[in-house]
Formats: structure tokens, C-alpha cells, sequence
């Protein structure tokens, strides 16, 4: 029974990974090992999913188990830890420094190696804004919000940066997305109101705008032997 087991949830780990799905990946690795500790290729999948996580610690601890059974396996992991912990060390003394455009290098770097670190994102989308570009803070604030569940302040940002940019279109999305996850949020509640009364407020505008471009199109002048003809102002 156990064996079949490990291989169901190993299976099923394989196919969350593949999906992006790193919790639940890490949940059914975790009960392979518990089944099968000797299931070497599980505790090396486990390693991976903690580095992309960024939880360095977590795991130098299983790869010290994994180097006793296979060394190999675990030579893939020996360069990664490293090359990550100096790049992350290096972007927060970057950052410290107010150096943010070399800040943003060294995230880069370490979220090649842990892409599924949401601190690192955020750590990043900071050092955009402290650069004005935040378009590119936007990137990395959405990614945040996928990656982690129920994240209202990463949707209450979105919505605030769409709203410095002047979508309000796009901020009222986000921030309705906010309020699904939690209707009672204050401060969600509160920019919901203040971006619904811009959108209401442009959108009133843009009818009247409309409106005056309609009566000039549809001006009437005098046409050839008295008859009246329309002229197309735009």
C-alpha cells in the first residue's frame, strides 16, 4: 500500500510543479519522504522547490541529508544556495545604500534562482518606484498577488499604482479584487470609493465630450442651390 502511495503523491508532485503550483508540490513531496525516505529524487525535487521558495535554510537542511545518500543529486543544489543567499545579501546592501538601479541587478540574479520568492518581488518593485518606473513595479506587485493567496494589500497596491498612473479603469478592477477576498477591509473600502468616484467622474466627462463632438458633426450649413448639407467637422 505505501508504495503505491509515494509514487501517487510523487505524481502528483511532479504534475503541481509543472503547474507552478509550489505549495502543494512541496506538501506531496514531503509525504513521499515520510513514506519512502531512501526516495532520493523526492528529497531532491524537495530541495529545488525550497531554493525557488527562498527558504535557504530550510534548504542547506535537506540537502545536507541528501549529500549523504546522493551526492549527485545534491551537486545540482551546491551551487545555487550560494550564488542566491550573496546575490539576495548584495541587493539588501544595495537597497541600504539607496543604490537602487545595482539593487535591482542583484534581485534579478536571485530571482532567476528563486522565482517563487514573493519578499524578493516586493524587494524589487520598491527599488522600481524608488526609480520612478512603475510600470515595472506593476509587473512585479502582480506577481506577488499570484503567488501568494489571499494577498489584499498586494491588490490594494495594484490598484493604488494603476491610480497614481491615471487607470482608473485598472484600478477599480484591482481593487474590487481586494475587496473579494475581504469585503470588511477598510482601507480597500476606502480607495474603492475614492477610484469609483474618479472613474464616475471621467466617464461623465468623456459622455459630455461626446455629446458636443456629436452636435458639431451634426451642424447644418447651407448647401449648392439652397439645399442644406451636412459638414463633418472632424
Amino acid at each position: 500500500g505505501n508504495t503505491k502511495n509515494y509514487i501517487a503523491y510523487f505524481q502528483r508532485a511532479t504534475v503541481y510543479l509543472a503547474l507552478g503550483r509550489h505549495r502543494q508540490a512541496l506538501s506531496d513531496l514531503e509525504s513521499v519522504i515520510s513514506l519512502k525516505p531512501d526516495f532520493h529524487q523526492a528529497r531532491s525535487e524537495k530541495v529545488g522547490v525550497l531554493i525557488k521558495r527562498g527558504s535557504i535554510e530550510d534548504a542547506k537542511m535537506e540537502l545536507e541529508k541528501l549529500m549523504k545518500s546522493d551526492l549527485d543529486r545534491a551537486q545540482d543544489h551546491l551551487r545555487s544556495i550560494p550564488v542566491l543567499a550573496q546575490s539576495i545579501e548584495d541587493g539588501d546592501s544595495f537597497f541600504e545604500n539607496s543604490d537602487y538601479a545595482n539593487a535591482i541587478d542583484s534581485y534579478d540574479k536571485a530571482i532567476e534562482i528563486a522565482k517563487w520568492d514573493v519578499s524578493l518581488r516586493e524587494k524589487r518593485s520598491e527599488c522600481y518606484l524608488k526609480l520612478g518606473n512603475v510600470v515595472s513595479a506593476i509587473s512585479d506587485v502582480r506577481a506577488v498577488a499570484k503567488l501568494t493567496n489571499d494577498n489584499t494589500d498586494a491588490y490594494l497596491k495594484l490598484s493604488k499604482l494603476h491610480y497614481f498612473m491615471g487607470e482608473e479603469e485598472e484600478s477599480l478592477k484591482e481593487i474590487r479584487e481586494c475587496l473579494k477576498l475581504d469585503q470588511d477591509h477598510k482601507e480597500c473600502h476606502a480607495h474603492y470609493k475614492k477610484v469609483k468616484k474618479l472613474a464616475k467622474f471621467l466617464s461623465t466627462a468623456q459622455d459630455r465630450v461626446n455629446e458636443g463632438t456629436a452636435a458639431l458633426q451634426q451642424h447644418v450649413f447651407p448647401g449648392r442651390n439652397g439645399h442644406s448639407a451636412l459638414i463633418p467637422l472632424l
